[in-house]
């Protein structure tokens, strides 16, 4: 279990406003793990910027835990891309493996891949828990597949103040993510 850095989180939760909104609470675990190289090397495997290979892996896989992992990763990863990541290779930088791997630059067809994919999530997140517990991680999941673009744009606004704090912080995964898009 990777340990999470309060600081780091609590910082973020004064840039997304309401910290008690679970959607900001998901939105800040999100960015802070996708900061993290450790967190992005052991997920790559399980990662398809291309859709057709995911919808591929879909068939092959029966137990709905697994396919339901895979929906929601790849949508925090794609969220992620076009938060962060989208427009980095435009001033001649690279972003960090695997955000370079996606299949095209569409940022509208990813955008529509995001909301699928957290819609789909959470479909079956419903169905893997029909009662009451994880009721709220599915409502998340529902809430940023049809607000994806408000969330891309919520994240893409406070992208530049995070990375500021960033790079006042003491921490090598984080300097090495900064590093990425400065």
């Amino acid at each position: 279990m990777m340990e999470v850095d309060s600081e780091a989180i609590d910082y973020l939760m004064t840039l997304f406003g309401d910290s008690e909104d679970p959607v900001n609470v998901y939105l800040a675990h999100c960015l802070y793990n996708n900061s993290r190289e450790e967190y992005r090397l052991a997920f790559k495997l399980y990662l398809f910027p291309n859709p057709a290979k995911l919808l591929v892996r879909m068939q092959e896989s029966i137990d709905p835990t697994v396919r339901y992992f895979y929906w929601k990763l790849n949508a925090d990863h794609i969220l992620m891309y076009l938060a962060i990541w989208y427009d980095v290779g435009h001033d001649g930088l690279e972003a960090p493996d695997p955000y370079d791997k996606f299949m095209f630059k569409d940022y509208d067809a990813y955008l529509t891949l995001c909301e699928d994919y957290y819609r789909t999530a959470a479909h079956l997140h419903k169905k893997l828990y029909p009662n009451h517990e994880g009721r709220a991680v599915g409502k998340v999941l529902w809430s940023l597949g049809t607000n994806t673009l408000l969330y891309v744009t919520r994240l893409r606004l406070l992208r530049k103040e995070y990375m500021l704090f960033l790079n006042e912080y003491e921490n090598e995964d984080f300097g090495r993510f900064v590093e990425g898009i400065e």
